[in-house]
């Protein structure tokens, strides 16, 4: 059974079973998994709970997105925008789904932001552990295009500054 309803406080709850499942109050949203509360809204923002008990990072729990589409190439983001929904991305963090074929799966992870009014992506890192800068198909550890930027590199020892800078 499944029932929802308002209680004394004007909490609107949902409950299946004898199990809570949501609160709505006129502050924040509650939701609740086997009893415990889950995603919680705050006054600066989302709480996401993760009572995960396991010590390898691949028994950890946490946020989740999920793409159910099994095509290739396409993935799952989270989003960064200054004012609403609709203002569109300025910044991203995300999942490429470059293979989906049973038990060899890979997956890519991005990082884009807004510059100059146009969005890109700045930083990949493979399933194979390469990381591009610059590119979005890093075709070797470290991968680096400086084409547009050069390279600054900077390194402080002893009290000494050395700035060295490459363009190509």
């Amino acid at each position: 059974n499944t029932y929802f309803g308002f209680n004394n406080n004007d909490d609107f709850r949902i409950y299946a079973g004898n199990t809570l499942k949501m609160i709505a109050d006129s502050d924040n949203v509650r939701l609740y998994y086997n009893g415990t509360e889950k995603f919680a809204t705050t006054t600066t923002g989302a709480a996401v709970s993760d009572n995960s008990t396991g010590t390898a990072q691949a028994s950890f729990g946490g946020l989740s997105l999920v793409n159910s589409n099994t095509t290739a190439n396409n993935g799952s983001a989270i989003s960064f925008a200054h004012n609403t929904a609709s203002s569109g991305s300025h910044a991203k963090v995300g999942a490429i789904y470059k293979d989906r074929t049973g038990s060899s799966e890979d997956t890519d992870l991005f990082f884009g932001t807004l510059g100059g009014g146009s969005y890109a992506e700045r930083m990949r890192i493979t399933s194979t552990g390469i990381v591009g800068i610059g590119t979005d198909d890093p075709g070797e550890v470290n991968g680096v295009d400086f084409t547009a930027v050069g390279l600054h590199v900077k390194a402080s020892t002893l009290g000494r500054t050395i700035t060295v800078f490459f363009f190509f």
